[in-house]
């Protein structure tokens, strides 16, 4: 399916459709004509609040200018489902290149993005969203790490780290991060990964996913 709409969103575009360039024009303002590649990355892994909670958080009508990081941001996010689906990958063929390759190029985004947040007024609702996204990464590298030293964490590591991601997870300006699932399966990979050698590949993701999502009781 996503295939496909990447077909179309591209057709959409050739046939007169402006909502392609407009979040690049959208993210330059907001950067105050600063480069807004680092920008760029950092929207294409969060999404606005879902539910209906967007107008909760923001309150806007038909008349409101769009003038916020949450209307630069997509509903979709594409990067996001992206990097989820290689941390699936990963647990199936035990590479994790593509992973710390998205996850190196997300610390580089934010040691640029950082000085910009404070050359640009508009960015200012990014801060926060920017610190935990961070922390986010900082989370990421470290559980990539154990796995490609098939090392086991402490006892406390796990329930430490959902800890952190659940409150990372909480939106920030109307914002999400859509990377969080994939970083909860890294999480929860590094402290399994090692009791799992001998289970098939399919058994092992979803022994790592009840891990990462356990089903909440009553």
């Amino acid at each position: 399916m996503y295939r496909r709409l990447a077909v179309i969103n591209v057709d959409l575009e050739e046939l007169g459709l402006t909502h392609r360039k407009n979040q690049a024009m959208l993210l330059r303002r907001l950067a105050n004509n600063q480069d807004i590649a680092p920008l760029q990355t950092l929207v294409s892994i969060i999404e606005p609040v879902k539910q209906y909670q967007r107008y909760q958080v923001r309150p806007q009508n038909m008349l409101s200018p769009l003038t916020g990081l949450i209307d630069a941001a997509q509903a979709d996010a594409p990067n996001a489902r992206i990097f989820n689906n290689a941390v699936d990958e990963m647990l199936l063929n035990n590479d994790t290149a593509k992973v710390r390759g998205m996850l190196t190029e997300w610390r580089d985004a934010q040691t640029a993005l950082s000085p910009m947040l404070n050359n640009a007024a508009a960015l200012a609702e990014a801060k926060p969203l920017v610190e935990n996204w961070q922390n986010l990464n900082a989370i990421g590298l470290e559980a990539i790490s154990y796995l490609e030293k098939n090392q086991t964490p402490s006892k406390d590591w796990l329930d430490a780290k959902m800890k952190m991601l659940d409150e990372l997870g909480k939106q920030k300006a109307g914002l999400q991060f859509a990377v969080l699932p994939g970083i909860k399966m890294l999480v929860a990979a590094a402290n399994e990964m090692p009791n799992l050698k001998n289970v098939s590949p399919t058994d092992r993701g979803e022994r790592i996913k009840e891990m990462a999502f356990p089903k909440k009781t009553n």
